[in-house]
């Protein structure tokens, strides 16, 4: 897989948009917020210390992690669109 800076002009803005629509598309908000309610009930419910709050912790971790690379490749994008524009 190539790194972000490797990719074509054409890539990048393909992969842009992907993300864009994945962050802004209703099923994906409906499918995170249902999943960090679901572990956040799980992770309540949990003894202290036990696999169950663990996991439940783990998961939303990961939720977040994905919602912060498709931001990262979003504002990664905006920074190289907008790059020539501020050179004096």
């Amino acid at each position: 897989m190539k790194k972000f800076s490797e990719l074509s002009a054409i890539e990048r803005e393909e992969l842009i948009a992907d993300a864009q629509a994945i962050m802004n598309s209703k099923a994906m908000k409906y499918v995170f917020e249902e999943a960090k309610e679901e572990y956040l009930d799980e992770l309540i419910q949990a003894e202290v210390g036990g696999l169950t709050a663990s996991t439940a912790h783990a998961s939303m971790k990961v939720l977040a992690e994905v919602q912060q690379r498709l931001q990262s490749i979003i504002n990664s994008g905006l920074m190289v669109r907008n790059k020539g524009r501020y050179r004096t």
